[in-house]
């Protein structure tokens, strides 16, 4: 390999899922100790491009180039067997497992002799070494149930390290750490970065793309729309590049419109040992942010107000045409036309064995009903509104949510 040639080159890599295109002409370089941006929308071909990257799908059209010499990935050993490990947002762990055993699994070390029993010595020795790069103390013997999301995530990144991989793609790898774990897991991409180790680096946080990549590649629609070092790609440019508009002017940060009225009205909301005395108000058209460290109560808090937790104390109540009503319950609240996204989607906000119609359609939408019935076509028409209003990515509504 020549100091020119990538470690990875993408090439024409088109992907379809029936008629439905995920990707269509993708290609970029990754160079080795390079840390390489891929920036999108949902929807945009990023989680497809990565399953490509990793063995768990095969393209329809294309090529793939190790260090300039074409490679076939059938499956994620193949890819793994290559040097290329990926982190998932959400920890590809076993629960009931420890910490140890998750980090060295696929890969466990192994006394001489025919029984070729675990070596739980080397075991978590190698374990330890993983956890001493990231500068992480998390307990060996724990099981992984019982440890946080954070650790979770880390176990994970560890794992990837414990694999030796020359190329990294790691997937919002700090939606669920600390600002102090973020930091320190910089600090551990910028080493191995400087060992030489190239790094595909996927968030919807960009000032994070700013602060660690050296490049972006931006997808589309299933496209590549743009790469460019990340010094030379303005947060305007970035923003229009991945949604194919500029940024909206009544999105910008800013008080109110004069003359808006209330809609949600919290008081002196508290809830466990987490949440003191919450107070707040949102406004028609107003986006009121909820910022806090992890463990701060931000979930617990909207969590709350929706009704879905207990309250110990505080009111919250919505304005309708009718004037205010108290939220008491999840049923209340929806009632009222309230809707909460919560942060692990997949386990608390979509059936994932489910298809997208009928994810859409578990509250059942107005007019659906008639004389206790459902109406198959009413609820049918609803999703394929909504689909088309957030821009989901689908091969159609009868697609299972766990293929999005």
């Amino acid at each position: 390999m020549t100091p020119a040639t990538p470690l990875l080159e993408v090439r024409g890599l088109t992907k379809r899922f029936g008629a439905q295109p995920a990707l269509e002409d993708v290609s970029l370089a990754i160079a080795p100790g390079e840390v390489h941006a891929v920036a999108g929308e949902n929807g945009a071909g990023k989680s497809t491009l990565m399953a490509i990257l990793t063995g768990a799908l095969t393209a329809d059209e294309g090529a793939l180039l190790w260090e300039g010499r074409p490679v076939s990935l059938p499956d994620v050993r193949a890819a793994q067997a290559l040097g290329i490990s990926m982190v998932h947002q959400e920890p590809q762990l076993v629960p009931s497992l420890g910490v140890a055993e998750n980090i060295c699994l696929g890969r466990l070390p192994h006394r001489l002799g025919a029984a070729r029993l675990v070596d739980r010595t080397a075991l978590r020795a190698a374990a330890q070494a993983a956890l001493d790069t990231l500068r992480v103390g998390v307990p060996l013997s724990a099981a992984v149930r019982e440890i946080g999301v954070a650790q979770r995530q880390l176990v994970a990144i560890a794992r990837a390290l414990h694999f030796g991989a020359r190329l990294i793609i790691l997937d919002e790898p700090t939606s669920s750490l600390s600002l102090d774990e973020v930091e320190a897991l910089f600090a551990t991409l910028r080493r191995l970065r400087g060992s030489g180790t190239a790094l595909v680096y996927i968030s919807h946080r960009l000032e994070e793309l700013r602060a660690i990549a050296d490049r972006v590649t931006v997808l589309r629609d299933g496209r590549v729309v743009a790469t460019a070092p990340m010094t030379e790609m303005t947060q305007g440019a970035l923003i229009a590049a991945m949604s194919g508009r500029e940024l909206a002017a009544d999105l910008q940060a800013g008080p109110p419109p004069p003359g808006t009225e209330p809609v949600l009205r919290v008081g002196g909301l508290s809830q466990s040992s987490r949440v003191h005395g919450v107070s707040l108000e949102v406004r028609e058209g107003e986006v009121v942010g909820l910022a806090g460290l992890m463990g701060s109560g931000r979930s617990r808090t909207l969590r709350a107000i929706f009704g879905a937790d207990r309250r110990d104390a505080g009111t919250v109540e919505v304005r309708t045409a009718g004037g205010w009503h108290p939220v008491r319950d999840v049923a209340g609240a929806i009632a009222l036309g309230m809707g909460l996204v919560p942060e692990d989607r997949r386990a608390l906000g979509l059936v994932l064995t489910a298809s997208v119609l009928d994810n859409i359609g578990l509250r059942t939408p107005r007019g659906a009903r008639r004389w206790g019935f459902l109406r198959a076509r009413a609820i049918r028409e609803v999703a394929l509104a909504a689909m088309a209003r957030l821009r989901i990515k689908a091969r159609g509504v009868e697609a299972p949510v766990r293929t999005l």
